[in-house]
């Protein structure tokens, strides 16, 4: 059996409109260990983001009031953020969006209903960025 327990502490912070589709994605980003946070709109999402300081954030991009589009603008400016991963999660996977999220500055695009190996896998590609922020830092 896999041992997906992390070695180090990761924040996650879920945004989602949709409160079950929020709680579904955190429970399976804590099955592998990471500590979650849960907004229901971008600007609680923004206003988490300050306090909670995620290392990853599984952004919605269709929100009511304030979309993913406008969330992740916000986010990359926000100076106390150490430029967290950012994953778009939404049912949208034409070809026109994923364009949209990378140059936006998206690090994945991930398709709902996502899989616990999907995520499984983004979490471990943002604990290797922290990891690799931290050894950057001792070097220093």
């Amino acid at each position: 059996m896999k041992d997906n327990t992390l070695q180090l502490p990761l924040r996650v912070l879920v945004v989602d409109d949709h409160r079950d589709a929020a709680e579904m994605l955190a429970m399976m980003v804590g099955m592998s260990g990471a500590t979650t946070q849960r907004a229901h709109s971008g600007n609680e999402a923004l206003a988490l983001a300050e306090s909670f300081r995620p290392h990853l954030v599984l952004l919605d991009l269709n929100m009511p009031e304030m979309s993913g589009y406008d969330v992740i603008k916000a986010m990359r400016q926000m100076p106390c953020l150490n430029n967290p991963v950012v994953v778009a999660v939404t049912g949208w996977d034409d070809r026109w969006t994923i364009s949209k999220t990378r140059s936006l500055g998206f690090d994945r695009h991930l398709t709902k209903p996502a899989e616990q190996n999907d995520i499984y896998d983004i979490v471990l590609f943002a604990l290797a960025r922290v990891q690799a922020g931290k050894s950057m830092l001792a070097t220093a």
